[in-house]
């Protein structure tokens, strides 16, 4: 009786190591199958880069080859009105990538700076893709978060209309996607640094601090906060004025206007092609975004009092109906219009990725096992 007892304990035990066993295989598998997945997100959204990228060579790279040649010069020239010529980032890359080219294949300057335009273009685009999924990913699972992503990629070719020569414009989405990560993360000083490197972009750069101020009102103290905005509107300051200095005191492409500070803000308003552009854009996710409002976090909200102000400049200074500035809204616009698709029965954090939301590193899954197996030992 006492053999049986004991071979009937053996047995048990051994089963048990190999349930176990199995739970940790599981576990194992389970994270494997979801960096393969994040890799075949990322073969995705580069294959889509190359579709746009291309699409951007039909429609305005070969049309306009010779208009945007001349624009390309005139800012490595230092020649171009103001606001273009202190936008130097990508035209400078392309220059390099042109002159290398030439170097190494003695490629015609024109072509291989026209490749460079499109080599940073598909670059651009992957990266601002992958950094949106990756920025998505603080509130929503793989799946949710790859269909948002599809929304912004399925958007851009909206923006290649209306222009020949902006190449700062898909940098910006980068610019404000990581802005707004940085913000949700809470590394005030990675801000800095990104601030430096957009102001080279684009002067628009600006519009950062004032997204930095929304959602930080009433969320930080009053001292660091005046600190911060005090430091990033002095490094803006510096660089800008810096260009200004260094390329000379270029007068506005529209200064010689006598309705300069007025036309554009009544060709807005009067023309319907901008309401139709702007409703477009976002569809269905401009009123998505405003829904359930108090279910979502605060920090978002707080950031959809950007909208206003990102209308109220446009508006004057730009033709709102070239949609690709709206690229900067699409941090703030699409994960709340998410929460709205998403969200019943969830309860949204407010900082993700400092509380707990964020994808846990690889150790974790040890400690899943560790909190499986105790739990699987003591139930």
């Amino acid at each position: 009786m006492v053999c049986a007892f004991a071979s009937k304990g053996r047995e048990d035990s051994s089963r048990r190591d190999q349930k176990l066993l199995m739970l940790i295989q599981d576990l194992l598998k389970r994270s494997g199958a979801g960096e393969t997945e994040d890799r075949r997100y990322l073969c995705i959204l580069f294959a889509i880069s190359l579709s746009l990228t291309y699409l951007h060579y039909l429609w305005i790279d070969l049309p306009n080859a010779g208009i945007r040649w001349e624009a390309h010069q005139s800012i490595i020239g230092h020649t171009a009105e103001s606001p273009y010529r202190y936008r130097i980032l990508v035209p400078w890359l392309a220059e390099a990538v042109g002159r290398y080219a030439h170097w190494l294949t003695d490629l015609d300057p024109q072509r291989g700076v026209s490749a460079g335009y499109s080599i940073i273009l598909c670059l651009v685009l992957f990266a601002g893709l992958s950094l949106f999924q990756g920025y998505l990913r603080c509130w929503f699972e793989r799946r949710e978060a790859l269909l948002g992503t599809l929304f912004v990629a399925a958007m851009l070719p909206l923006t290649f209309i209306h222009y020949y020569f902006q190449p700062t414009s898909s940098l910006e989405f980068v610019s404000f996607t990581l802005g707004m990560w940085l913000i949700v993360a809470r590394r005030p000083g990675w801000f800095l640094a990104l601030m430096a490197v957009s102001t080279l972009n684009r002067e628009t750069s600006l519009l950062l601090v004032v997204i930095f101020m929304i959602c930080h009102v009433g969320r930080m103290r009053a001292r660091p906060l005046l600190g911060w905005l005090s430091l990033y509107g002095a490094s803006w300051l510096m660089i800008y004025g810096s260009l200004r200095w260094a390329f000379g005191m270029a007068k506005h492409v529209n200064q010689d206007r006598a309705d300069a500070l007025t036309y554009r803000l009544m060709e807005n308003l009067t023309t319907w092609d901008s309401y139709f552009a702007i409703g477009v854009f976002f569809g269905i996710g401009w009123w998505l975004a405003y829904q359930d409002g108090t279910k979502k976090p605060l920090l978002l909200r707080r950031a959809l009092w950007f909208v206003p102000i990102f209308f109220a400049v446009y508006l004057i200074c730009s033709n709102i109906h070239e949609v690709r500035y709206l690229l900067e809204l699409c941090p703030i616009i699409v994960p709340l219009a998410l929460m709205s698709l998403f969200g019943e029965g969830r309860t949204w954090v407010e900082s993700p990725v400092v509380e707990h939301h964020r994808p846990k590193p690889a150790i974790s899954e040890a400690e899943a096992v560790s909190s499986q197996a105790y739990l699987f030992f003591h139930r």
